[in-house]
């Protein structure tokens, strides 16, 4: 299969860029190797990743051959013939281009299907990326941080007039919410403050702080 992937890439990716039956015949005539499994194998994955990328036109395009392939593989499977055979790929496009309504309209429909699935699947995969993207990102907050935990999860999980006080980077804001929040929760949450690194006490005062945490503590913002 990679070999066949190695010599046939190039033209695999013309073939799938192909608007017509006429283009696809003429092609497929010149190229009967194509008539293959791994064709449609390369251009389910072709399709899969236009999806990803959310190049609907493309993945609609390459999803339409692909689907051309599979037909003329199962038409030869019925005739128990070789798909490579110029008369098979003929009669193939023959019989399609006279095909009735009924028989197009499962071709339309099987393509439909396909397109859909491509679409589920390729938001699984970016799910699953931004899920893996986000892991690693947590991984490396949660390293960075003086006592090991998330500043993000914790940011988050702030009371409203805490987090107030932190997105303006004003100490007396922060000592305001001290005297008037609940000296506990307060303490608790400013304490996951520092050891999460969303806030950096200033050393000097280092002493003053640990003594006055509850009251909102002399500090500095991370710049």
């Amino acid at each position: 299969m990679t070999s066949f992937f190695d010599k046939n890439e190039g033209l695999i990716q013309e073939y799938g860029k192909l608007k017509t039956l006429e283009e696809s015949e003429a092609f497929i005539l010149e190229h009967p190797h194509l008539a293959s499994e791994y064709t449609a194998n390369y251009l389910t994955i072709d399709a899969l990743n236009m999806a990803i990328d959310h190049k609907e036109e493309e993945m609609s395009n390459i999803a339409r051959q692909c689907i051309v392939i599979q037909y003329l593989l199962e038409l030869a499977k019925n005739m128990n013939a070789i798909p490579t055979n110029a008369s098979i790929i003929k009669a193939f496009f023959k019989k399609f281009r006279a095909a009735d309504p009924q028989y197009l309209k499962l071709y339309t429909d099987e393509v439909a299907a396909f397109e859909d699935r491509l679409r589920r699947r390729a938001k699984e995969k970016r799910d699953a990326a931004l899920a893996e993207y986000e892991a690693e990102e947590k991984e490396k907050r949660i390293a960075a941080a003086p006592g090991g935990l998330d500043p993000q999860e914790v940011y988050e999980s702030l009371p409203e007039e805490m987090r107030a006080a932190f997105d303006s980077q004003d100490v007396s804001k922060l000592q305001e919410v001290a005297l008037s929040m609940d000296r506990e929760v307060f303490s608790y949450h400013f304490q996951r403050c520092i050891d999460s690194g969303l806030w950096v006490p200033n050393a000097s005062d280092e002493a003053e702080q640990q003594e006055h945490a509850e009251e909102g503590a002399t500090a500095e913002p991370q710049s």
